[in-house]
């Protein structure tokens, strides 16, 4: 029941603090982040915590709350252990996430597991940023563009996140830069269907984030498929009409085939 950590250093820091088993990370007392998710018998618990530093951390506790994977047989693995590995991968292929600090996993009796993050304090919800852009500003459209490229990565290294959701994007400002990172890692999944995580990435984006407008989409999905080869291109959109009627993809699909989306939509390469 030993605690994998993604680094050395945060091992001996955890160590140092008296949170360096999976026993006493179970018992830390923290104030929960929000209410505590109930299912099939199991929950799942955030809290957040600081070490004497000042450095702020999310931990998240499970117990039987777990999904199945096949390993020459069906077995039961709490979310968090997925959540971990998605996380490490991103990181490894350079997208952004909140940075996994340890994983624990103990399936002796009762399956438990929990998963601590690194707080990204200085990043704010995708929605939050939206309520304060003006709606035709160009960092308005940058944010889109780089939340579009981020997307696409993830999905074309096989990755589907499965919960796009604004509060779920976290980005950060720099000298007119934008840099987003992922979270809420659980429900991700390898794919070998780009066009499929495309189409539930995409849509679940539209319907779960607020103050998202028609320019907003047109700069997203311009960005997104303007590598993207046109016959597939026409395809993904049209399901997204199905999902998302009356949001405004219908419209995009005639704004494109008549021209109207300009070169960036119709493959040309965008410099921005």
């Amino acid at each position: 029941m030993e605690l994998t950590f993604s680094d050395p250093r945060w091992k001996e820091r955890f160590n140092a603090q008296g949170w360096g088993t999976f026993a006493e990370l179970w018992q830390l007392e923290a104030s929960e982040v929000e209410p505590g998710n109930v299912r099939r018998g199991g929950w799942s618990s955030v809290v957040r915590f600081t070490d004497p530093d000042g450095e702020a951390f999310y931990l998240k506790r499970q117990e039987n709350h777990d999904y199945r994977v096949w390993e020459g047989g069906i077995l039961r693995r709490p979310t968090v252990y997925r959540e971990w590995e998605t996380g490490v991968a991103f990181r490894a292929l350079g997208i952004g996430t909140a940075e996994p600090v340890c994983l624990g996993i103990d399936q002796s009796g009762v399956s438990r597991g929990l998963l601590v993050t690194r707080a990204l304090d200085d990043h704010e919800t995708l929605e939050a940023v939206l309520k304060r852009l003006s709606g035709g500003s160009d960092s308005r459209q940058r944010l889109w563009h780089r939340i579009a490229d981020d997307v696409l990565r993830i999905h074309e290294h096989g990755f589907r996140h499965n919960c796009l959701y604004g509060q779920h994007i976290l980005v950060l400002e720099q000298d007119g830069t934008w840099t987003c990172a992922f979270i809420d890692l659980e429900k991700a999944t390898r794919t070998r269907r780009p066009e499929r995580a495309a189409i539930a990435d995409l849509s679940a984006l539209d319907r779960h984030t607020l103050d998202m407008s028609l320019r907003d989409r047109g700069w997203l999905w311009d960005r997104y498929f303007r590598s993207v080869p046109l016959a597939r291109r026409e395809k993904i959109l049209r399901e997204l009409a199905k999902r998302t009627a009356i949001r405004g993809v219908s419209r995009y699909i005639q704004d494109w085939k008549s021209g109207r989306r300009g070169e960036v939509a119709n493959g040309m390469p965008d410099e921005s």
